[in-house]
Order: structure tokens, then sequence, then C-alpha cells
């Protein structure tokens, strides 16, 4: 994962894996058939962790405005953490031009995921599905921003905009 994330996959050859893991090569191909099956892994377990992290952002909290706050201290953390490398499963599928490759149709089922997780959270404290929508374009924006500046400014931008669109009654609380 540290070097899927932080080399990128076409950068990171097989041979550095292997001898990184301190696995011997059979070992390495008795688990993964081939790199490309150990970057499906890779995504696997990443966006795994990455929906586990958004929803543990709304954990304890009331209103959307909280959870709003909450989900942008998170990613927040995950920028300052990873200095600012962006989001891996993006990374990953800007690696594969093709736009009917398997890597590609994973990472976009997993990003299908974050909009649904977003929408039945917000969803639970009363919010509309195009408010979480908006939350998750903002969300994936401000990543984006946030690397290409490695300054949470965009992070901080995104989460004031969030809030200014919540519903007055919701402002309010």
């Amino acid at each position: 994962m540290r070097l899927f994330f932080a080399q990128g996959y076409a950068q990171t050859g097989i041979n550095q894996l292997i001898d990184e893991s301190g696995l011997a090569r059979r070992t390495f191909y008795h688990h993964f058939e081939s790199k490309e099956a150990l970057g499906a892994a890779y995504l696997d377990f990443a966006a795994g962790q990455w929906l586990a992290n958004l929803g543990a952002a709304f954990d304890g909290r009331r209103t959307a405005r909280s959870a709003v706050t909450s989900l942008f201290e998170v990613l927040e953390s995950f920028a300052l953490e990873t200095r600012f490398r962006g989001c891996g499963l993006l990374n990953m599928a800007a690696e594969f031009a093709d736009a009917g490759s398997e890597m590609r149709a994973r990472v976009q089922r997993y990003k299908d995921a974050q909009r649904k997780l977003l929408r039945e959270k917000f969803r639970d404290l009363g919010a509309a599905p195009t408010y979480a929508d908006q939350v998750h374009l903002l969300l994936e924006g401000a990543i984006a921003g946030a690397s290409a500046h490695l300054d949470v400014w965009p992070l901080r931008t995104a989460r004031t905009a969030a809030l200014a669109l919540l519903p007055e009654e919701e402002s309010r609380r």
C-alpha cells in the first residue's frame, strides 16, 4: 500500500514489491497472480479504509452541520498525514488511461459507494440527497485542490461552502 500510494502503480515494480515485502517470489505469486491482482487488492483495502473513515466522521453527530465539520476535519488530518498526496483511488485510476479498464471500473464503484454512504449518512441527519451530492463533489474537489496546492486551504474553503449550502433551518442549529 505504501509503495502504490507514494510512488504510483506504474512506478512500483514487481521486484521492488517482492524485495520490500521480504517474500519469496513464489510466495508472492501464490497470493497474487499478477501485479494487477495486487493493484486490485490495494484498491479494495484502501477503499474499505477510506469509507470506514468517512463513516466514522458521522459517529455521534446529530446535525448535518456537525457532520460536515467532522468530515472535513477527517479530510484535513488525512491530507496532512499523507503530505497532500491526494486520493489513492483517483491516483490509481489516473494511471489507467483506458476508460474500460478494470482498475478504473473498480475506482468508479468505490466512488459510487462513497456517494451512497454520504447520502445515507446525511439522510439520517435529515439532509436531502442533493445536499449529500454537493458535499461529495466538494470533498473530491477539495482533496484534489489540497494535493495541487500542498495546503489545507482548499479543504477549509470547501467546508465553508458545504456549511453555506445547508438549508437555513439547519444553519441555525
